[in-house]
């Protein structure tokens, strides 16, 4: 993991404080509804702000580079739909 002077993981720790959740779940395996949303959120957001690519984003997640590519695809898809995700995710730049 890096060490809070890299994009990604403040942007990582600024998705857990908009979610609720700690770095640890955020990263974790679970599939609880709120983790998952959270997680494709931060897999979203890094990829749009930063240059990384899908593999380097998926081993911050321990998650193969298809696990980024389907949880940017439905981050774009709910923005669409969901005014407040919108939001949500403009905050965290």
């Amino acid at each position: 993991m890096t060490d809070g002077h890299y994009p990604e993981t403040r942007i990582m720790l600024a998705v857990c404080d908009r979610f609720g959740v700690t770095l640890a779940e955020l990263r974790s395996h679970s599939r609880n509804a709120l983790l998952v949303r959270a997680r494709h959120a931060a897999m979203w957001a890094i990829r749009h702000q930063t240059s990384l690519s899908y593999p380097q984003i998926g081993r911050l997640f321990d998650r193969h580079h298809t696990s980024v590519m389907h949880a940017v695809a439905r981050i774009d898809g709910a923005r669409r739909a969901n005014h407040q995700l919108n939001q949500l995710l403009e905050s965290i730049r």
